[in-house]
């Protein structure tokens, strides 16, 4: 249907009332209509079915041209073309000039472009006002968010946000205070009619009659006035004069509903305090009905009426086309969800129509589309459109899209971490392939619901400058922006050992705890592990010898395409059958990247001997000469029995090293297992470990493709002529005489300086566990709880004095030592029947496994542990990887200790998880506080290392130039997989984002 607004005025008014230009006050103000003479570059072309040109009641867009009053137009519905600078995505009608407008609108706020600067009426949604039957007294206006009720406000409960005034849709008087009426209260009003009752319909069979000032003269309303005599003598009907019986008033009905703000306070006879001077009726109702405020608000009107019938069914197209685009929006979702957990870009170099590949984003969709007819259709309607549409699939769409995701995990992060109570955090930055330093932070929390620890990243920030100040500013934004409460639960922090990180003064954690003082510092056990291996290994001569020789034959293989080629045709030849082992470099930043690459020259020794072999004989300069000296180097014992000494010690600290890089690992696990270590270690260092030595070398020569003689011997020491004397010690008698055996040197010199270096550099690295807080701490493991249980003199006075010094806030120590009494003597019991419950109560399998071997499988469990990093056993890393591919392989966590797994004396884990899931925690509120303290306090900041690799891959070289917001968005989905989205959820978070959005979702 199609309206014409300069012919509706020509046709039901008079020239000057219907005139673009009308008199309004002192001012003027013109009608903004469609123009009969506008180019056809501004035609948005025919309507769609269902669509009104002029009075607007449908869901689309239309066409602002953002001018103003200058010419400004209502266009239908069906495309979408905003003009210059015009920011209204979905107005449904607009009125305007260069002060003010009218409008009828989907939503509370809107610009109205160039020169408009607000509405004088704007008609809200439904759920403004909203209206609710009674049974006798008529119908109840519910005003709610945003409704303006003029004078009444003195009624208004601010609380409820609502206002209950009565409400009668004939009787004008009920609503008139109104200034802001919604669709469907309009719609019942106009429904209704005016109310004009004859005399016979009164009470009294008559109207009321009024007395004048002098009392002499009595007048009343007369039905006469419902209708106005034209020049031809004929009688229309007034219909927008409405009587009121309650005020013996009439109201225009057309002002009370369109009229502008500012006409109502200048004639508010009719539209707000009612008409009822009698003697003067009709000059003041032909005065009314000719005014220029009146003329728009009956054009307004009668636009309406003529729209009223079609609002059911344009509401029910409304509803179905809502409904497919959702369905739409949630295909869109899932193909954002697919490319931004994967890591993959979404966008193409080239996404115009004629491209074949657009990107995968758009690839993917047009790859679903041949599945999913709501798609399809979809699909063909944008690329049917002659000019550019609104769609959901454009670049900005694209952003919100992954925005509405990032913001859905952020959400459900912030209210796990609220219902956790206690959080720590840890912190690091590092250097994008767009030379950019960017943060990530890492928040540590125990969940509500399982019992077991989670580690999330919640922000990537940009930060130029990395002092500890600045680090504190963006660590306290963060935290801001999340709404947390960092300064009262904030419970650790976890960073590297840079002096920015850990200084004493202005380091973060310094700056940190002087706002949470129960936000105790940890320096990074990982971290320091690293250190120390990567410093043992150039505890020696020899030992630097290796790592060095590793080096250069990384770099001389590696170092040309044909020698890369002429290593692996070798391998291949000598390993049939086995994946290629490719050599990796030594000093990387990834954890063990010593032992990695000692052990892949160890398991491709042949192949590395036979290339070199070949490089020696047909190549050409520097490689030729360097794979001479390395051939004479790997054929030797000495590099035999080196490489083998550093294998047992690396066998040794590669568990602890993947167990520091757990998520769920806390404190007192990781005391244990460095104790372990060291123990081991400290066994190694003895004659008969050093005799296995010897063995593991003789069977790796055996067992080689070489001759036992070409393997040349350990070289004798050299005897210098002069022997630096030592000053000798007090009560020392042993003779400073030269060893003069190459293998008793070797021993000496080499495999026990190696054991007792590394041994001295992970005493000196974790030699914090002595703190008081890590004694009480111990006191939760099981096996002190086994300890008290059996004698409850064996535990200290003092105890949990530290750990309730430092967290006061939270727990009282004398109530939690007798909690803790109480708690060894019933945790034994709970423990074996939280154990032996099977998780499917008619399963045989169930019952099989839970057998009176606790300690077999706990020891099982914890050999299970031991894997190394990405989650394969000693030897089993993917050899095929480069190294930049092989950093990602480290991005999701080291597989985590399963709880019922976690039964080994030193962790804490298993003790809270088996209080929170038996009730035990209702039971002893102060230990249980205390065991989600201890289990929150963070061991490592392994996990923003793995964001690292995360950034590497979705910030890499091709995608250099993405914005800081949408690089965290895609860095939060990446890392967060495991958080399930809920679609709906999302949906309506990115219908949020826009006018446009709302309106169509």
């Amino acid at each position: 249907m199609h309206i014409d607004l300069h012919s509706y005025v020509q046709k039901n008014h008079d020239t000057s009332a219907a005139s673009p230009s009308i008199s309004d006050g002192g001012g003027s103000k013109r009608l903004r209509t469609a123009s009969p003479s506008a180019s056809p570059s501004s035609d948005p072309g025919p309507p769609g079915d269902g669509d009104v040109e002029f009075g607007v009641v449908g869901n689309n867009d239309v066409d602002v041209d953002g001018n103003g009053g200058d010419g400004s137009s209502v266009q239908p519905h069906d495309h979408n073309d905003i003009g210059n600078d015009a920011e209204v995505e979905d107005f449904q009608f607009l009125f305007g000039d260069n002060s003010k407008g009218t409008a009828f609108l989907d939503d509370k706020n809107c610009d109205f472009g160039d020169g408009v600067s607000e509405a004088e009426n704007v008609v809200m949604p439904s759920d403004i006002v909203e209206v609710q039957l009674l049974e006798d007294e008529g119908e109840v206006l519910d005003g709610g968010d945003g409704a303006d009720f003029g004078g009444a406000r003195e009624n208004f409960d601010y609380e409820k946000n609502e206002q209950k005034i009565d409400f009668n849709p004939k009787d004008p008087a009920s609503f008139c205070q109104i200034e802001t009426f919604s669709e469907i209260v309009t719609n019942k009003i106009l429904t209704a009619g005016p109310h004009q009752p004859n005399a016979a319909d009164l009470k009294g069979h008559a109207f009321p009659e009024t007395v004048t000032e002098n009392k002499k003269i009595k007048t009343s309303f007369s039905t006469n006035w419902y209708f106005k005599k034209l020049s031809d003598g004929t009688l229309q009907r007034r219909p927008w004069l409405s009587y009121s019986e309650k005020t013996d008033s009439v109201y225009c009905l057309d002002c009370i509903l369109f009229g502008s703000k500012s006409s109502k306070s200048r004639h508010p006879q009719f539209s707000k305090v009612g008409f009822r001077n009698w003697r003067r009726g009709n000059a003041a109702f032909i005065e009314h009905e000719t005014s220029e405020s009146h003329v728009v608000a009956s054009i307004t009107s009668e636009l309406r009426k003529v729209c009223l019938p079609l609002d059911p069914s344009m509401k029910e197209a409304q509803l179905r086309g809502r409904e497919q685009n959702r369905e739409i929006v949630r295909q869109l979702i899932d193909v954002t969800l697919y490319l931004a957990q994967h890591s993959m870009a979404l966008r193409g170099h080239r996404e115009g129509k004629a491209e074949k590949f657009r990107g995968n984003f758009l690839d993917l969709v047009t790859l679903l589309a041949k599945y999913s007819p709501a798609l399809n259709a979809y699909l063909s309607k944008i690329s049917g459109a002659k000019k550019k549409v609104w769609n959901f699939m454009s670049h900005k769409r694209q952003n919100q899209l992954i925005q509405a995701v990032s913001e859905f995990i952020r959400k459900e992060v912030v209210k796990e971490i609220n219902a956790a109570h206690f959080f720590s955090v840890s912190f690091d930055e590092s250097v994008d392939s767009s030379r950019k330093e960017q943060c990530t932070c890492i928040i540590r929390y125990v969940r509500s619901d399982t019992g077991t620890v989670a580690e999330r990243l919640v922000a990537v920030k940009e930060c130029a400058v990395t002092s500890g100040e600045k680090l504190f500013e963006v660590l306290t934004s963060i935290f801001e922006e999340l709404q947390l409460d960092w300064t009262s639960c904030l419970v650790g922090q976890a960073y590297d050992g840079a002096s920015n990180m850990r200084g004493a003064y202005h380091g973060l954690q310094a700056l940190v705890r002087e706002k949470a003082e129960s936000a105790i510092y940890v320096w990074c056990w990982a971290h320091r592990l690293s250190l120390a291996v990567k410093e043992a290994a150039g505890c020696c001569l020899d030992a630097v010898d290796l790592f060095a020789n590793l080096k250069k034959v990384y770099n001389v293989i590696n170092g040309s395409k044909n020698n890369v080629e002429t290593y692996e045709k070798i391998f291949k030849d000598t390993y049939p059958g086995k994946q290629i082992l490719r050599l990796k470099r030594v000093d990387t930043t990834r954890w063990m990247s010593h032992s990695f690459a000692l052990t892949t020259v160890l398991r491709a020794f042949e192949a590395i001997v036979e290339t070199l072999d070949y490089i020696s004989k047909n190549g050409v300069g520097e490689p030729r000469v360097a794979a001479n000296g390395l051939l004479s180097y790997f054929m030797s014992e000495k590099f035999v029995l080196t490489a083998f000494t550093f294998e047992s010690i690396y066998r040794e600290v590669e568990p602890l090293s993947t167990s520091l890089q757990g998520v769920d690992v806390d404190l007192m696990a990781a005391v244990n297992h460095v104790e372990v270590v060291l123990k081991a270690l400290r066994s190694l260092r003895s004659e008969e470990s050093f005799a296995d030595l010897l063995k593991q070398k003789e069977d790796f020569i055996t067992n080689s493709a070489f001759t036992r003689e070409a393997f040349k011997d350990l070289p004798a020491p050299a005897i210098s002529q002069r022997t630096r004397k030592r000053r000798v010690q007090d009560g020392e008698r042993a003779a400073d005489e030269p060893i003069i055996d190459p293998l008793i040197k070797f021993r000496v010199e080499t495999f026990f300086a190696s054991v007792d270096n590394i041994i001295s550099l992970i005493s000196e690295r974790f030699n914090d566990r002595a703190q008081s807080l890590y004694k009480d701490l111990a006191l939760l493991t099981k096996k002190r709880i086994a300890e008290v249980e059996s004698d409850h003199t064996s535990l200290p006075e003092d105890a949990f004095l530290a750990f309730s010094t430092l967290y006061s806030k939270f727990v009282n120590p004398e109530d939690l030592r007798n909690e803790y009494k109480l708690f060894s003597k019933t945790f034994p019991a709970y423990e074996k029947v939280f154990n032996k419950l099977p998780k499917d109560l008619h399963s045989a399998s169930s019952w099989m496994h839970h057998d009176d071997h606790d300690h077999e499988h706990s020891q099982e469990d914890q050999d299970a542990q031991q894997r190394c990093d990405d989650g394969d056993e000693w030897f089993g890393f993917d050899e095929e990887i480069e190294l930049e591919a092989a950093a990602s392989s480290a991005l999701d966590s080291p597989p985590q200790l399963k709880p019922e797994n976690m039964v080994h004396s030193g962790s804490l884990a298993h003790t809270l998880y088996v209080v929170h899931n038996t009730g035990l925690k209702t039971i002893f509120p102060s230990l249980y506080i205390a065991l989600k303290i201890a289990v929150t306090l963070p061991v490592t900041s392994a996990s923003t290392e793995r964001s690292f690799s995360k950034l590497k891959l979705i910030k890499n070289r091709l995608r250099s130039t993405m914005g800081q917001d949408r690089l965290e968005d895609l860095m939060i989905i990446a890392c967060e997989r495991d958080i399930n989205i809920n679609i709906e959820a999302v949906v309506s978070i990115f219908s949020s984002y826009s006018k446009y959005l709302s309106d169509n979702l």
